[in-house]
């Protein structure tokens, strides 16, 4: 094993000034600035430099969402000017932590259904599928709610990092 490989470090921190090794960062664009908050639209084409294969991958269909539904807000007490392009950044640990939320809990909540209809209940193969769609559904409503839960708790997530040279 390498000396390089040995030192790095297995947990990821959510501290933003002390480990900033462990951020994801992301270009963004001003497209509304108010008094106190800056409103701000993700640059798609950062995470996806338009390959061969964007006709059908997933950031096609996030492309052609509204702009509106991917806007997000962060404190405006960097003088941010309407159109420029700015650098945020996000923890490793939380996008982490977010991702298996998301996916695992409508995984987790099909499976708990499907296992209990079909050993617990007796019920066919038919109604033990039925019972893991309804799973599915209730894993994406714990989802909606946890989101909403933890977005109102935590607040933003997102941190400025340094405006784009241009």
């Amino acid at each position: 094993m390498s000396d390089g490989f040995s030192k790095l470090s297995p947990v990821l921190s959510d501290d933003f000034t002390g480990n900033t090794a462990n951020n994801l960062e992301s270009c963004a664009k001003v497209v509304a600035v108010d008094k106190d908050i800056v409103w701000l639209e993700p640059d798609i084409a950062s995470g996806c430099a338009g390959c061969s294969h964007s006709a059908g991958c997933l950031s096609a269909l996030t492309k052609k969402t509204p702009a509106e539904s991917r806007r997000f807000s962060l404190p405006n007490d960097h003088d941010f000017i309407l159109g420029e392009q700015v650098i945020v950044a996000t923890s490793a640990h939380l996008l982490v932590k977010t991702a298996l939320f998301s996916y695992g809990m409508p995984l987790l909540t099909l499976l708990v259904f499907a296992i209990f209809a079909k050993y617990s209940l007796g019920f066919g193969d038919g109604l033990a599928a039925l019972a893991s769609l309804l799973g599915l559904a209730v894993g994406f409503a714990c989802v909606w709610l946890g989101n909403r839960y933890f977005t109102k708790r935590s607040g933003n997530s997102l941190q400025f990092v340094r405006r784009v040279a241009g």
